[in-house]
């Protein structure tokens, strides 16, 4: 048969093409919504994030998130539902998350308000002009207030600005982040993220806790990422020991390398 003499489907065929279609489509409004979705909109329960989900589809259950990396974090759950604990845990969560974007190459993005822990902001559901648009929810007006109190220490908005603020430092001023060549090595453990970042013969090991709870990194893992059995720390600017078993508490950072010839952790 050639292509101009093909015909329509026999309306059985059409009926039952469209049964199958309506099947489908019922099956995915039973489905439940992917994971890390009512996850991150505060639908599955256990859940940190208050994000808000952006171009929904009510059938499949897809969308993207809109939220402040703060909210998404879990510090305004933390702060308006819970206590210390949770604040710390969301702060570290905000740094872990930032310190991989700093490590892993590339140019590192900032988005407006991260450097304070800025919160969502809801003001705009009651604007007809923006309501339908979630994404208006991570763009807030200023606030002078929480920008100002990043300069105090004993804040929240000062210990994150503090912190971030270090690891940018460190970022500069390390020479092998001017490097492109990385590796990701095996760790042993899937709870922690590791990259090897190396340049002109120097190497740095990150390490990331992605959970709540502690987790441990064989020392001969470090000492294969080619660190010698005393290592700095750069992140706590202290001499560690690659002999043993290093440990991560939840959300901990370390920036690993070869600590100079005239350090040792005798002389700590």
């Amino acid at each position: 048969m050639r292509l101009g003499e093909l015909r329509p489907l026999p309306r059985r065929h059409r009926l039952d093409l469209r049964r199958r279609g309506r099947r489908r489509a019922r099956d995915r409004r039973l489905r439940p919504p992917p994971l890390l979705n009512a996850s991150y909109t505060d639908r599955f329960p256990g859940s940190f994030a208050r994000g808000l989900p952006f171009q929904e589809n009510p059938d499949t259950g897809d969308a993207r998130i809109s939220g402040t990396t703060a909210s998404l974090a879990g510090l305004e759950k933390a702060l308006a539902e819970e206590g210390p604990a949770e604040v710390e845990l969301a702060l570290g969560r905000i740094l872990m998350l930032t310190s991989i974007a700093l490590v892993i190459g590339g140019i590192p993005l900032l988005y407006l308000g991260d450097e304070f822990a800025m919160l969502n902001d809801y003001d705009y559901a009651g604007d007809p002009a923006r309501a339908d648009d979630s994404r208006w929810g991570h763009r807030p007006a200023h606030d002078t207030a929480a920008f100002e109190r990043r300069a105090a220490p004993e804040t929240i908005e000062g210990r994150l600005f503090a912190k971030l603020n270090r690891l940018i430092a460190i970022r500069h001023r390390e020479p092998v982040f001017a490097g492109t060549e990385a590796d990701f090595p095996d760790l042993g453990n899937d709870h922690v993220f590791g990259l090897v970042r190396h340049a002109d013969g120097r190497r740095l090991l990150a390490l990331a806790n992605v959970t709540e709870q502690p987790q441990t990194v064989d020392g001969k893992v470090l000492r294969l990422a080619a660190l010698t059995r005393e290592a700095r720390h750069l992140v706590a600017d202290d001499l560690i020991s690659t002999a043993s078993d290093v440990t991560l508490e939840p959300y901990q950072v370390m920036w690993i390398v070869q600590a100079n010839h005239d350090e040792t952790l005798s002389g700590v």
